[in-house]
């Protein structure tokens, strides 16, 4: 399934997210990317920490995109997307397994497991 999602609800979407022209802002970009890895389709105002704590885990864990401060993610609220949910145990669960393989590759080499 493709990722969508909308900008709609998003204060002053059209400046923020698109910056004036056609493509999006890369920190936008990034922010919508995120929410497959964090598996929080919706940000809002309740929460956007948890969304804040689950990219900063996600970008420690699988190296994925940069470290964002908690103001530009609090800009996006209201953007939305039909990523995946994720439990706080799944979320957990995939970092871990991810953690073990990044340790498991690191310790050993192909065909010794």
């Amino acid at each position: 399934m493709a990722l969508s999602w909308d900008l709609t609800d998003v204060k002053d979407w059209e400046s923020l997210c698109y910056g004036g022209d056609e493509n999006l802002d890369p920190t936008t970009q990034h922010i919508i990317l995120s929410t497959m890895h964090t598996g929080i389709g919706e940000i809002t105002e309740t929460n956007v920490r948890l969304v804040a704590m689950r990219m900063e885990m996600i970008r420690i864990c699988f190296n994925f995109g940069e470290k964002l401060p908690l103001e530009a993610i609090e800009r996006h609220i209201g953007l939305k997307t039909n990523a995946a949910s994720m439990t706080p145990s799944q979320f957990y669960a995939r970092c871990i397994d991810h953690l073990e393989y990044r340790a498991k590759r690191g310790l050993f080499t192909w065909g010794e497991e």
